[in-house]
């Protein structure tokens, strides 16, 4: 890289600066970085109350039924807001 410094991203910990890979290794070893994450909920286990987790939710629009009623022409259409499945993208977790 020449003659470029590289920093290395800095880790924050219930917002105090742990440092770099320097320091956390150093943690790891000395067996305290464990210590450092205890009482942290790991993201995985954070379950989303809009869709419990699964990253889609119901169509608000056609409520799942892919069609919804064209008032102009009085008829049932296609729903354009969803997927095949009645479904779109959860709006709080995606």
């Amino acid at each position: 890289m020449g003659k470029k410094e590289i920093q290395v991203p800095k880790v924050f910990i219930k917002g105090r600066l742990i440092g770099g890979v320097d320091e956390l290794v150093k943690l790891e070893e000395e067996g305290a970085l464990g210590v450092l994450l205890e009482g942290i909920i790991p993201r995985s286990m954070v379950v989303c109350v809009g869709c419990a987790g699964m990253r889609f939710a119901m169509c608000m629009e056609c409520n799942g039924s892919l069609k919804i009623l064209d008032e102009e022409q009085n008829e049932m259409v296609k729903c354009g807001e969803c997927n095949e499945n009645g479904l779109i993208a959860c709006s709080i977790c995606s």
